[in-house]
């Protein structure tokens, strides 16, 4: 078997900036972080994943604030 260790990045720049980060794992919520605004800067979130299981998985990130939720394009990973 082998290992899967990897950390997940995700940002954003432009616009007004999240007030929260999720991880969806094959539509599951997997991680949620809390993020400070300060528009118009990049914002960053990253989250570590490690030990999976042989298969594919699919990611999506979202960034949300009071006026709504961008979310990413699918990250498709298979692991071997």
């Amino acid at each position: 078997m082998q290992r899967f260790d990897r950390q997940l990045h995700s940002g954003g720049g432009g616009g007004t900036n999240g007030t929260t980060y999720r991880l969806y794992e094959n539509g599951a919520l997997i991680d949620e972080q809390s993020l400070v605004a300060a528009s118009p800067n990049a914002q960053h979130a990253s989250t570590y994943l490690a030990g999976k299981s042989p298969g594919t998985y699919t990611y999506v990130a979202e960034f949300s604030n009071a006026a709504g939720a961008t979310s990413s394009k699918v990250l498709k990973v298979t692991v071997k």
